[in-house]
Formats: structure tokens, C-alpha cells, sequence
């Protein structure tokens, strides 16, 4: 990993990540970085999705909540963005928080 934020990040959503799924040992969490911005894509067995994801979304959108809260305090003009992807990925997560799409 690159910096050390990026690593206490990557341990901290591993912890939730793995916590709240049935096979803890398929979670994996990519760091793919960017200038401005780092997105931390996770990937999971299928069956464990709606687990990550939640009702109407309520638990991705809680681990992007505390992913951005404790980058708050750094103030390094850094985005921080987390991508819940199931096979192949979709789309660039720094992209999507740019544009506030």
C-alpha cells in the first residue's frame, strides 16, 4: 500500500466487511489508486452481496459514510471512494464522486 492512511483504511474495511458476511475468507479488497483520488474496490462471494450492500442500500452507503468520516480530519484535498462490485467491475468509483453522480 502506498500511504499508511490507505492501509488503516484497507484493515478497517476488511474488518467490517468480513463481519458482516457468510464467507469471510472470499472478501477481497483491491486498492486501486488515482491522482486525487483512491477507490478501495470490494469483492465478494455473490451470495454475500446483499449482505454488503443491505436494504435499499443503507449498508454501502454506511461503509462509504464512515470511509469518508475518518478521512475528514486529514483535509488533504484526497477523495477516498469504495466500489462494491460483484464479477467484473462496472465503473470508475473516483469518476462517479468527481462528477456527484
Amino acid at each position: 500500500m502506498a500511504d499508511r492512511k490507505e492501509a488503516e483504511i484497507h484493515a478497517m474495511l476488511l474488518t467490517i466487511v468480513r463481519s458482516i458476511v457468510d464467507r469471510p475468507d472470499e472478501v477481497e479488497i483491491t486498492v486501486i489508486p488515482a491522482e486525487g483520488c483512491t477507490t478501495f474496490r470490494i469483492k465478494a462471494n455473490p451470495k454475500d452481496m446483499g449482505k454488503i450492500i443491505g436494504k435499499q442500500g443503507h449498508t454501502a452507503r454506511s461503509i462509504r459514510t464512515i470511509v469518508g468520516a475518518s478521512t475528514m480530519r486529514e483535509g488533504l484535498g484526497h477523495t477516498y471512494a469504495v466500489d462494491i462490485v460483484e464479477g467484473t467491475p462496472a465503473s470508475d468509483a473516483c469518476r462517479s464522486v468527481d462528477s456527484g453522480t
